[in-house]
């Protein structure tokens, strides 16, 4: 695929899926245990990747997994970008809502969270760039 039209960036799919699969381990880990580690290390994560700081331990460890056993397959950086914003917002949320007591909440946005993480990563469907795709984000054609 070409590379994304507004900033010439592109991203590995392949490292996205695996940070996808990392994402569902996280939240089902805060989904059964309450811990709200889990939490601080996925609003980490995503901030560390919004913001490209590249110390996203997920991003490291997909890297490291999908040099060693698989090819990369490069797509616009993009959408993806916009993906991971809405799972910093959605992360940072929950963090917010276990941190005032909000349990309900922050367990709710966590399973919405695990859906767009699974889809990602055991179908390759990306939500997130499904909306930025739907929603014309940065369209220069309006």
């Amino acid at each position: 695929m070409s590379s994304c039209p507004i900033s010439g960036v592109t991203a590995d799919e392949r490292v996205a899926r695996i940070v996808g699969a990392f994402v569902v381990v996280s939240v089902t880990g805060y989904l059964f245990t309450g811990w709200i580690g889990w939490l601080v290390l996925l609003s980490f994560d995503f901030f560390s990747r919004v913001f490209r700081c590249e110390m996203s331990p997920f991003a490291s460890g997909a890297t490291w997994i999908r040099h060693r056993w698989l090819q990369p397959s490069y797509i616009d950086a993009a959408p993806k970008l916009f993906a991971a914003w809405l799972g910093l917002v959605m992360a940072v949320a929950g963090l917010v809502a276990h941190m005032i007591g909000w349990l309900h909440v922050a367990m709710v946005l966590m399973v919405l969270l695990l859906i767009a993480a699974l889809l990602e990563s055991a179908l390759g469907f990306c939500l997130g760039c499904w909306l930025y795709k739907m929603l014309g984000v940065f369209d220069r054609k309006r």
